[in-house]
């Protein structure tokens, strides 16, 4: 890793409490970087913006190329909005364009009233920036995500998570850390559950003399994905529409990052990708775990009905304190695909160790460790010693186990 992205992966969870006069250049100098996820900003960015937003090209480039995460800068930016539309309020020339590339990648998650609707037509002319961003992106996505041919089963399972992916696309992301190229032997590598393409992207960039297969069930993910390895340069990445439980091959490393938990069936999906690896080869799979979401069930019940998400976030954030406020400042309570995922995705199952050892070995592979753990419990292989220690330290993981496999 550069000392560049070091730095800013240290940065990224800074707040300042003022900004002096060298500092607002340096973050500015790291938003025209293309080669760092520029959302590890946000949160630095957002603590000056809150006590002064008149510089201009720092609030700019904020809301171009970051997704807020600040709920008090969110009411900010909604007031701001209503101020431009209906009360006259004349902005710096950019604001209004930055404020509706905001809302675009955001999802539309602010709330807004029928007026300032009628009002927006109005006053933002489509062109430079907008055009590209609203218009001329998501056309591209469309034309090439229809030149996939669709392998997808239809059960309902399937067909409930698909139409949630259709609708809000997930991840959401704007830019990513190119991590230093690894000049190995070639490899085939199977990103099963890719979505809109970020980490089969990234491993792309990473080892540019493999090939990398990346699967999904949503024709609009791919289509942003395909677009965005475009962007990027990604050209030893290939797309399909498929499902991880029908497609052939065999792959030295596969990786199913947050897919296997939307299945009907998880010991199916397992089955699956060890039926896909060659000899000796590896899986990496994220699987969501029950005890490190027990919060989310709160919060969950607190938004009720999500016939209108934008609704029933609103409902959360107004019923939480100001200290869980602060704790839901993050992509998952500011982006509508993320919200969504986090809160009612139309299928998901939750996991303990002790669940997941049962999968895992009717899936006939063997658990070789977690990820993301702290170093002095690393080297434990036991998921029932892990059921133990997850019960007596319920955050451990998170949202999910990170786990590493191979075949028995």
């Amino acid at each position: 890793m550069t000392s560049r992205r070091a730095f800013l992966r240290q940065l990224a969870n800074v707040e300042f409490t003022r900004a002096t006069p060298e500092l607002v250049p340096h973050l500015l100098t790291l938003f025209d970087d293309p080669s760092i996820d520029h959302q590890d900003l946000a949160r630095p960015v957002a603590s000056i913006l809150l006590r002064d937003e008149t510089n201009e090209a720092l609030l700019d480039a904020y809301l171009r190329r970051c997704i807020n995460t600040s709920y008090a800068l969110e009411q900010r930016f909604v007031a701001l909005r209503r101020a431009i539309l209906l009360d006259g309020l004349r902005p710096p020339p950019r604001l209004p364009e930055s404020l509706a590339i905001q809302a675009f990648h955001n999802g539309y998650v602010w709330n807004e009233s029928e007026e300032e609707r009628q009002a927006l037509a109005e006053l933002v002319e489509i062109r430079g920036d907008v055009a590209r961003i609203l218009i001329s992106e998501p056309a591209e996505e469309a034309r090439l995500a229809a030149t996939l041919i669709d392998d997808v089963p239809f059960d309902a399972v399937t067909a409930a998570v698909r139409a949630q992916y259709e609708e809000h696309p997930y991840p959401r992301w704007l830019s990513l850390h190119r991590r230093d190229v690894i000049d190995d032997a070639p490899r085939r590598i199977l990103v099963a559950g890719c979505g809109t393409g970020r980490d089969a992207i990234a491993l792309a960039l990473q080892h540019p003399a493999s090939t990398i297969d990346a699967i999904d069930i949503s024709r609009r993910s791919l289509g942003y994905a395909m677009r965005k390895a475009r962007e990027l340069g990604a050209t030893n990445i290939h797309f399909r529409l498929a499902d991880l439980r029908r497609i052939d091959g065999s792959y030295d490393a596969i990786h199913a990052i947050g897919v296997l938990h939307h299945l009907a069936d998880p010991v199916e999906g397992l089955r699956a990708l060890r039926n896909l690896l060659a000899p000796n080869g590896k899986i990496v799979a994220a699987i969501y775990s029950r005890r490190g979401r027990e919060s989310l069930h709160r919060l969950r019940a607190l938004g009720g009905d999500a016939t209108d998400l934008r609704a029933a976030r609103a409902r959360i954030f107004a019923a939480v304190d100001e200290r869980e406020r602060a704790e839901l400042e993050d992509l998952d309570f500011f982006d509508l695909a993320h919200f969504r995922d986090t809160l009612y995705h139309a299928h998901q199952l939750e996991l303990t160790p002790r669940e997941l050892d049962a999968a895992i070995r009717d899936a006939g592979l063997v658990f070789e460790g977690f990820d993301d753990v702290p170093e002095e419990l690393a080297g434990e292989r036991d998921l029932i010693a892990w059921d133990a220690i997850e019960e007596t330290n319920r955050d451990l993981f998170r949202n999910m186990f990170r786990v590493r496999l191979r075949s028995a």
